[in-house]
């Protein structure tokens, strides 16, 4: 049985595991008893012997980084996952044998490790399907029809850059925040996906949520009990603060501003690294109609911002006096946005209150959006997973995190 519970956007897996499940059925014209011997998929390793699973189709797609790759997700009895992979090539044969959501005794099949990268499970092997392989439909009503591995919202900076990995998140969708074309002529589109603070425990978000506050209120509150807590604000910026660098060279590991040695700039953290990169840092001033405060921009909020990047800005369009913003930048000021900011952790003489994370379309929130419960409701036999609320709550399967 696979539960689902959730408490401060932690939901996490608990799967009961069985190495080996064997099953006895009645051959009714022999009249005699067949033991038959199924293996669990969290028993399957690289290169074992291809004893028999039983698993429901939960996925299939075409990999987007393996081109050659088809994919499927399979979940066994007890909840546990694989990945299998077949050939492109391959893929009418596969999809003539293998339904969405049907269930499967599996034989004949290859098991081989995981790849290095881009992983949907958190497994050291994966199944390979053949042409030789052999499926046979089964009875579906004892297996999960749902797979997924969250992650809680406080782990995923660990994964940013690990892609053996791929993220399963789950959150309320804010905002698009970008979309457009990359330097390839790839579409890519940036979302934002807030995590809420659950409430009541397992079951209910109180979504004060998106703890949208005014800049008089958020005044109001004490860094020392919401230093880990973040706001959202309504505002615009209404200058920048004079006699300060708009970027700096940081590290290209760490993105920590590098310091001078010598006749050169080295990093604290990785004194081997010679080449820096060119980074955005921006005091500013922002306002709305309760106050102002004042807030520090760091590469990504600029990027979000300004969707330029900060060396684009200095070596292709010539902006490179450090002590005067680009009119790019300035032209937002006055220009109502969301910004997304917390408490600086770290303050210095001089400098800024707060900082800010990411920078939004500003948007109306309906009146009755702003204090909306949520419930996710998983049920017992696993056949039931639902999202129902006022507002729009989206699980995330599968993402790459940079």
């Amino acid at each position: 049985m696979l539960n689902l519970c959730m408490c401060t956007l932690y939901i996490h897996v608990f799967i009961v595991t069985i190495n080996t499940c064997t099953y006895i059925t009645f051959d009714t014209i022999a009249n005699r008893k067949l033991l038959m011997a199924c293996k669990s998929i969290s028993s399957i390793t690289a290169g074992d012997g291809a004893e028999p699973i039983e698993i429901r189709v939960i996925r299939k797609w075409l990999s987007f980084l393996y081109k050659e790759e088809y994919c499927f997700l399979f979940v066994d009895r007890e909840g546990t996952a694989i990945e299998a992979i077949g050939s492109k090539r391959d893929k009418a044969f596969l999809d003539a044998k293998l339904v969405l959501q049907s269930c499967y005794r599996v034989t004949n099949y290859l098991s081989a490790r995981a790849r290095q990268s881009h992983n949907v499970v958190p497994r050291a092997a994966t199944i390979k399907l053949g042409r030789g392989t052999h499926f046979t439909p089964i009875d579906d009503s004892a297996f999960p029809t749902n797979y997924f591995n969250f992650l809680p919202f406080n782990r995923l900076r660990d994964r940013e850059g690990n892609h053996f990995l791929l993220t399963d998140y789950i959150g309320r969708f804010d905002t698009i925040t970008s979309d457009g074309p990359t330097k390839t002529n790839k579409r890519l589109m940036k979302l934002l996906v807030e995590d809420d603070r659950f409430k009541e425990r397992y079951t209910a978000i109180s979504i004060n949520q998106r703890n949208l506050v005014t800049l008089r209120e958020l005044a109001e509150k004490d860094p020392s009990t919401n230093s880990e807590r973040k706001f959202t604000c309504v505002a615009s910026i209404i200058s920048f603060t004079q006699g300060r660098t708009w970027y700096y060279k940081g590290c290209v590991k760490c993105n920590k501003k590098l310091t001078p040695k010598s006749a050169a700039l080295a990093c604290e953290n990785h004194p081997d690294v010679e080449q820096p990169k060119l980074l955005y840092c921006l005091c500013a001033t922002i306002a709305d109609t309760t106050g102002t405060a004042s807030v520090t921009l760091f590469d990504e909020a600029m990027n979000s911002l300004v969707q330029t990047r900060c060396e684009e800005l200095i070596i292709q369009q010539g902006y490179t006096d450090p002590y005067v913003v680009p009119d790019k930048i300035e032209a937002f000021k006055g220009v109502t946005k969301t910004f997304h900011l917390q408490f600086n952790n770290r303050p210095q003489s001089g400098s800024s209150r707060y900082i800010v994370n990411n920078v939004s379309d500003h948007t109306n929130i309906p009146e009755e959006e702003k204090n909306v419960v949520t419930t996710l409701t998983v049920s017992e036999d696993n056949t039931t997973n639902t999202l129902s609320s006022a507002s729009s709550y989206t699980i995330v399967n599968s993402l790459v995190l940079y």
